[in-house]
């Protein structure tokens, strides 16, 4: 095996251990997770496990104000993965205006669903969903910043079976 070969396979496996994910990827397992939200409420509406994997974890966060900040906990409370997602009840839409310039409109929703993909790990038990009440900020200012919007408990073991 080249020199090469063995930096990659270090910095592959040490990419994934530094993910939040403390599991191996032994599983090759993705789980689904069908959610609506509105303004204070997000709803589980489905959970799912499939095979395959995840092509990459998402690893940029944006703290931006309104946007929404996530964590999977495990049922002793370990912080086993987060991110952020950009708020789904504002859309945007590109259109060309009367010059031809490219231009943007918002748009807001009442509701939106959404489906976010994580990698299995057994001990997944409850999400957490923060709304990003802060200007744009970094990850060790974020818990002054954030309101919390639900905790739902996530039952994986009835969808091994």
């Amino acid at each position: 095996m080249s020199t090469h070969s063995v930096i990659y396979i270090f910095v592959f496996y040490f990419l994934l251990n530094s993910s939040g994910i403390s599991q191996s990827l032994e599983d090759d397992n993705i789980v689904h997770l069908d959610l609506r939200i509105t303004s204070d409420h997000i709803e589980l509406l489905n959970t799912k496990i499939t095979e395959g994997r995840l092509k990459s974890l998402h690893q940029i966060k944006d703290f931006a104000k309104n946007n929404i900040y996530f964590e999977i906990l495990s049922g002793k409370n370990q912080e086993l993965y987060n991110s952020t997602i950009p708020n789904p009840l504002n859309r945007y839409i590109e259109y060309a205006d009367e010059d031809g310039n490219l231009s943007q409109t918002k748009i807001v929703s009442d509701t939106a669903l959404i489906s976010i993909r994580l990698p299995y790990h057994r001990e997944i038990n409850r999400i957490d969903f923060y709304k990003i009440t802060g200007d744009k900020l970094n990850k060790e200012f974020l818990n002054q910043n954030l309101q919390k919007i639900e905790s739902i408990t996530i039952d994986l073991k009835n969808e091994d079976e």
